[in-house]
């Protein structure tokens, strides 16, 4: 498979128009999803981690320190994805 961006490549795979429909829908939909569901586990992890912690700054510190590690993560991710050159 070529690195080309999604669109493009489920473009070529269909007729252009249904293919960036198709691929368009797919964004559209899976978008919103994945960002309550990222949502609702940081809820749920960050409730978890501050009872376990213990309530006041303790919990509120463990909070803060996963969420940083968290941030680091998704930043070595971020960083590793493939680089596409920008659509004139």
């Amino acid at each position: 498979m070529s690195h080309a961006p999604h669109s493009v490549y489920c473009a070529q795979r269909r007729s252009f128009k249904a293919g960036l429909l198709l691929c368009s829908l797919r964004f559209l939909l899976l978008v919103p999803l994945t960002n309550a569901l990222g949502r609702l586990l940081g809820t749920l992890l960050s409730g978890w981690l501050f009872q376990v912690a213990g309530e006041g700054s303790t919990g509120l510190q463990a909070c803060l320190w996963a969420s940083l590690v968290l941030l680091l993560l998704a930043t070595v991710i971020s960083a590793r994805l493939p680089r596409y050159p920008r659509p004139t």
